[in-house]
């Protein structure tokens, strides 16, 4: 039997990736007003701990970051009851009173570490009469059709939700596996309780008119690497959301879009000026829709070890990206990037024969980016396969951006530039 594995095609030098909701719809007008208060209150106490710190150009002309920033974004607000259901120890002990109520908000910003590295960060904070706990999200699903997910865990635990068309998911948890480095995201700045063992799992319904119409919440116990325990626990549903800073329309919009996150440049640096730095600079030569574009780069430093490019199109989408060493008057041709296609015969091949470059014993079920795949110690044989969304146009304009690196992947200097394709 033959299977397909895709990958995207890059250059031989490689890259380096570092990857890791006040509008109200409610059927009780008094409920809503009450939550969106409350949710007022919970925002302006999570945005209070938000700082915009802007990197200090230091008399080197590098950028240097000494603490983290958060930027708020937006919100939802809703709350859950949970008398007389079934609800882990941590939730009766540490949040809710005897009145069952838990009131959960969650929020997301936009986080960079002292690395220079940008990225999108949730929090969720359930508060009751005994206290509050708050946990970051490890992981969220794209708007998908629900009628398509044939059963898996999602319509396991919330059957409920196949009424409507679309849904969405947040995974909030603790972090329980010490490999994830928790401590040094900058969302862990605003987590002061005791996080481990405990999970949250929130799915958004949604309408053919890609409107949330309820919430479903889920408290668990993780294992020790942050996934559910084998325990069965209540899912309640609400239909009372209140949002802060255009939440609704903003989530529906990233579960949808196409673009890509950048991960060095915040969405307010879109006009991002750039600095002169000695020994430090970048040109474009050309741009055209046929031959890519063409940049000189003229990177001495002593400090730069690793130079990155992205080019970014309309709808923000990273449609060309590279990665080199730095050096003077190198010329680099960024043009789309395409998919490997691999094909391997799983019929003769068991899973321990696939494994990446490095020979691991990982089964490789997909790989991305530059990564080989090896069989039998051999690398496997692909070919290239174009993808239409990255095709350069004549006449739109795109955005480049360069990124110098220290040996440790630490961001010196950045510099982005908008171009129009000929």
């Amino acid at each position: 039997m033959l299977q397909k594995f895709f990958t995207t095609q890059m250059s031989s030098s490689g890259r380096e990736l570092q990857e890791r909701f006040i509008k109200m719809r409610s059927s009780s007008g008094r409920r809503a007003k009450i939550m969106s208060m409350l949710m007022a209150c919970a925002i302006t106490l999570c945005a209070s701990f938000a700082t915009v710190v802007m990197a200090a150009v230091g008399p080197d002309g590098l950028e240097h970051w000494t603490q983290n920033e958060l930027i708020y974004r937006d919100g939802v607000g809703f709350s859950v009851n949970v008398s007389g259901q079934n609800v882990p120890a941590w939730v009766t002990n540490e949040v809710a009173g005897d009145d069952g109520n838990v009131n959960i908000t969650i929020t997301r910003y936009e986080t960079r570490d002292m690395k220079g590295e940008v990225n999108d960060e949730q929090l969720i904070e359930m508060s009751g009469a005994k206290g509050k706990v708050g946990l970051a999200c490890g992981q969220y699903g794209m708007l998908g059709e629900t009628a398509n997910t044939n059963g898996i865990y999602e319509t396991e635990i919330n059957p409920d939700i196949l009424n409507y068309k679309y849904s969405t998911e947040f995974v909030f948890h603790g972090f329980n596996n010490p490999g994830f480095f928790f401590d040094s995201l900058p969302i862990s700045t605003l987590i002061k309780n005791d996080r481990l063992g405990k999970r949250v799992d929130v799915h958004f319904g949604i309408d053919e008119n890609k409107k949330i119409r309820a919430a479903y919440v889920m408290f668990c116990n993780s294992d020790k690497n942050d996934n559910p325990t084998d325990d069965v626990f209540s899912v309640m549903k609400t239909e009372s959301l209140s949002y802060d800073g255009g939440f609704e329309t903003s989530y529906i919009n990233d579960c949808t879009s196409e673009a890509d996150r950048n991960h060095y440049f915040m969405r307010y640096e879109d006009n991002y000026v750039n600095t002169p730095c000695d020994g430090i600079s970048f040109e474009i030569k050309d741009a055209s829709a046929q031959n890519g574009i063409v940049i000189r780069s003229d990177v001495t430093r002593a400090e730069a070890a690793h130079i990155s490019y992205d080019v970014y199109n309309k709808n923000g989408r990273d449609v060309s990206y590279d990665s080199i060493a730095n050096g003077s008057g190198v010329y680099t041709t960024l043009t789309p990037w395409q998919w490997k296609n691999y094909t391997i015969d799983l019929a003769d091949t068991s899973d321990s024969l696939l494994s990446m470059e490095e020979d691991s014993d990982e089964p490789v079920r997909a790989v991305n980016l530059d990564e080989q795949v090896t069989l039998k110690g051999e690398p496997a044989l692909f070919t290239t396969v174009d993808e239409p969304k990255n095709h350069f146009v004549s006449g739109e304009r795109y955005k480049v951006c360069a990124v110098v690196f220290d040996k440790d992947y630490t961001v010196l200097y950045r510099w982005q530039q908008y171009v129009t394709m000929k």
